[in-house]
């Protein structure tokens, strides 16, 4: 599965995704076919917090399919919804643990690899560095500890 054909099977599954979205869908719908994730993540954590469980397990779903099936495009676009998801967690009340029992067996990697990553990378101290070396670094960090992970 493509990333384009991804993005209109999850507008059809998800008809109400538009509706919350807002605004911001209607530019994107205008510019590119591609579903903003941090549009996508906060639709999740929205539906999340209504305690409907039927479709968040559904979006999980989705998730876990796309990244089982789709190309490299959507397989990055899943891994950018993840990476937003994490962030808008962090600033909730109820944090990533809310998805624990959600994730598949190829969310939860993702998940876990991200979370490494952020916890690791947040330990870094980049405040003596200009932004080009700062994003080097980071690059760096991120390139060897993605290395390792795979290794194990």
């Amino acid at each position: 599965m493509n990333l384009q054909q991804a993005m209109s099977y999850v507008r059809q599954a998800l008809p109400d995704f538009d509706d919350h979205a807002g605004s911001a869908a209607l530019c994107a719908k205008a510019l590119s076919p591609t579903i903003d994730v941090f549009d996508f993540a906060s639709y999740i954590v929205t539906v999340l917090e209504k305690h409907d469980d039927r479709r968040t397990r559904a979006i999980f779903g989705l998730l876990e399919n796309f990244l089982a099936q789709g190309s490299p495009d959507l397989r990055d676009w899943v891994a950018s919804a993840i990476e937003a998801l994490q962030g808008l967690c962090a600033w909730r009340r109820q944090g990533t643990c809310a998805f624990a029992t959600l994730l598949g067996r190829q969310t939860r990697i993702l998940w876990d690899r991200l979370d490494i990553i952020r916890r690791a990378s947040s330990e870094l101290d980049l405040s003596d560095c200009s932004v080009f070396e700062a994003e080097i670094l980071t690059w760096r960090f991120a390139r060897e500890r993605s290395r390792s992970l795979a290794a194990a």
